[in-house]
């Protein structure tokens, strides 16, 4: 998964921190005099990996979501938020190994999501 935000500026007053306690990574930091916080977490029971982004600003977030890999994989959009990758690993197209797949959904409070071929873009 790749998140390619579209800040303009220097980020500045970054800070990183782990809550182990309840399982959350969060990076905060401004820009522009926005500040935006970013908090991960996972859960294994919901075979899920969580990403919550936001900003102190309407209409601050940018960014384009991805998924793609080196080799072996195809995405497509499944509906309207969400994208599905999938393949089979290998070693430069031999010893294949494990399938997979796997799948993104964005679920935006405000703003649009524009679908384009195999990313999403949201402003």
């Amino acid at each position: 998964m790749i998140l390619d935000f579209k800040l303009q500026g220097v980020p500045s007053n970054y800070r990183r921190e782990l809550d182990i306690n309840n399982a959350i990574a969060k990076t905060s930091f401004a820009v522009n005099g926005v500040n935006y916080t970013r908090e991960y977490f996972s859960s294994a029971i919901d075979d899920a990996i969580v990403v919550v982004l936001t900003a102190d600003k309407r209409n601050s977030i940018s960014l384009e979501l991805k998924m793609q890999r080196e080799a072996d994989f195809e995405v497509a959009n499944v509906g309207k938020n969400r994208l599905k990758m999938w393949g089979q690993a290998s070693q430069k197209g031999k010893h294949l190994g494990v399938k997979y797949e796997t799948q993104m959904m964005a679920m935006p409070k405000g703003g649009d999501i524009k679908i384009r071929e195999w990313y999403y873009f949201y402003q």
